[in-house]
Parts: structure tokens; C-alpha cells; sequence
């Protein structure tokens, strides 16, 4: 756990190894590709190819026997560049132990800390029916109050808009460069816009955090004629509530989930559902091994 310049929060300390080569002139943590005169050391290589008098090794151009002169080769470390697109539409408000929002906002919490920890540049997009908040420029560090800042932002929001459309707008705000983009909604807007999404952002490294989790326990009591109020649209409507309508429901939510994968790893990318309490360590481990 590290402690940031806020005394009464800390955070767990995850990593998110990239499987890709940053572009970048910076000094970070990532593998960078071409070559440089100090990262992590891959060996040596003949003067010839790498004409660099600075890299120059005597020792070990002393003991070629066909006097080769050779040079150390390193591989370059590099920052990475993160945006967090962040759900804030009206049905982000809901929740059974946790409003989805809350949860969200640990998330980027979570992530933002990390960045500041690498010393990788972050950005934010909390985006409703438009872009309703952004945090920090493209190209700019995390800094230490980052994971406040955006998660204290994101728990007091309390937006209600009636689509997540802001995210399409975001997409087009990202740098063409490729970086990594966490992904964090609950998918609850119509699936043609969720390939639109994933159209425009697919040459990044995105990862999805689907917050569509699934609580039939409070509908399994409920019985009788209910009213329910959707939180995306705001439209209320009159159901009468019986064991099988609760079946169709979640087979219904099921099968979205289904489709919601699908479309995800049609573009290569698995989702990590944290549930309805989000674990530091399981997302850690997800990040690891993704």
C-alpha cells in the first residue's frame, strides 16, 4: 500500500505491464523501442551497426579475437500515455451495495495512483450525454493528488444524464499515438454505439472494466404490481412482478453480457467485472495476466 500527499487515504499498488512498445523521448518505466545509452542492458552489439564512441565497451572489444569493436546496447524505458473514459450517464447512478459510480471512481482512483507512482502521463474524460468533466491534458504527468482529485470528483458528481454519447466525443479527443485506455462503464447504452466506441479507440490498448453486474436477490422478493424507473432514460412504467418475470429479466441481462463480450473480443480485448464490491488485488492480478 502507498500513501499519497492526502493523510487519510491510501491505495493498493497495481502494475499494468504493457505487451506493446512505447513510442516516446521521455524517461519512464515501459519498454520503449529503438535503442538507448541507459534503460535495462540487453547485451552488446558491433560498433559498426551502433556507431555511438559513448556506449564503447574496451573490455569487451578486447577479447574478440577478430578485433571487433562492440558497444553496450540497452532497451529504452519510457512513460505511457493513459486516458480513463469514464461512464457517468444516469444509470451509473444505480446499484445494490454500491452505486456503479462509486465503484468507478475506486477504479480510476486506483489507476491514477499507479500512473502517478510510474510517473506516466493520465488523463481523464467523465463523459454523460457529452463530455461533463476533464482532468488533465494529454501529455501531462499524474501527480500525487490525482487519485483524489478524480475520484473525489467522480463520488460527488451525482450526473443523470440519459446516454453515455460523451464517450464517442472523447474518443476523438485521444492522441493518434497508441496508449493505453482504460475503459470503465456499465455498458448499458444500445450495442451499435458500443461498436462505434470501440471502432474509434481499437488501435489503443483499451481496457474494458464492465460494471454490468447481476443482483436478482432483491427482484426474487418482490411481488405484485411495482413501479420501476429507468435511470438511463428517466421513463417509469408499471410491471407486475412474478418469479418468471424475474427469470426473463436476467436472461435477458445475461445475454446482453454475452453480446457485450463478443463485441469485446471481436477487437481482442476481455473485460474485468469487479462486481458489486470492487477487489484491489483481483484487478491487479487481471492486469497482470491480461
Amino acid at each position: 500500500m502507498t500513501r499519497p500527499e492526502h493523510p487519510h487515504q491510501t491505495y493498493a499498488d497495481l502494475s499494468y505491464p504493457l505487451r506493446w512498445r512505447v513510442q516516446s523521448v521521455l524517461y519512464g518505466v515501459h519498454r520503449a523501442s529503438g535503442h538507448d545509452d541507459s534503460g535495462h542492458f540487453r547485451g552488446f552489439e558491433p560498433f559498426s551497426r551502433q556507431p555511438d564512441f559513448r556506449r564503447l565497451d574496451l573490455r569487451r572489444s578486447l577479447r574478440d579475437p577478430f578485433g571487433q569493436w562492440y558497444v553496450k546496447d540497452y532497451e529504452p524505458r519510457t512513460p505511457v500515455q493513459i486516458y480513463l473514459m469514464v461512464d457517468v450517464s444516469g444509470s451509473m447512478q444505480t446499484g445494490s451495495q454500491q452505486r456503479h459510480a462509486d465503484i468507478a471512481a475506486e477504479v480510476a482512483g486506483l489507476i491514477a495512483h499507479a500512473a502517478w507512482r510510474n510517473g506516466d502521463s493520465l488523463s481523464m474524460f467523465a463523459c454523460g450525454a457529452q463530455i461533463e468533466f476533464r482532468y488533465a491534458a494529454s501529455g501531462q504527468r499524474a501527480r500525487a493528488s490525482s487519485a483524489h482529485d478524480i475520484q473525489q470528483w467522480l463520488q460527488k458528481a451525482g450526473i443523470r444524464a440519459n446516454s453515455a454519447h460523451g464517450l464517442l466525443d472523447a474518443a476523438n479527443r485521444l492522441r493518434q499515438r497508441r496508449s493505453l485506455v482504460f475503459l470503465i462503464s456499465d455498458f448499458m447504452f444500445p450495442l451499435r454505439d458500443a461498436q462505434r466506441l470501440l471502432t474509434r479507440i481499437q488501435h489503443h490498448d483499451v481496457v474494458p472494466i464492465a460494471l454490468d453486474v447481476l443482483n436478482t436477490q432483491a427482484l426474487s422478493t418482490m411481488r405484485g404490481l411495482t413501479r420501476w424507473h429507468d435511470a438511463e432514460t428517466g421513463h417509469e412504467q408499471l410491471l407486475f412482478m412474478r418469479p418468471s418475470v424475474v427469470r426473463r429479466w436476467e436472461s435477458q441481462q445475461r445475454e446482453r453480457q454475452r453480446r457485450i463480450d463478443r463485441l469485446l473480443l471481436h477487437y481482442g480485448w476481455k473485460p474485468f467485472r469487479p462486481g458489486e464490491q470492487l477487489r484491489a488485488e483481483a484487478l491487479g492480478r487481471y492486469l497482470m495476466e491480461r
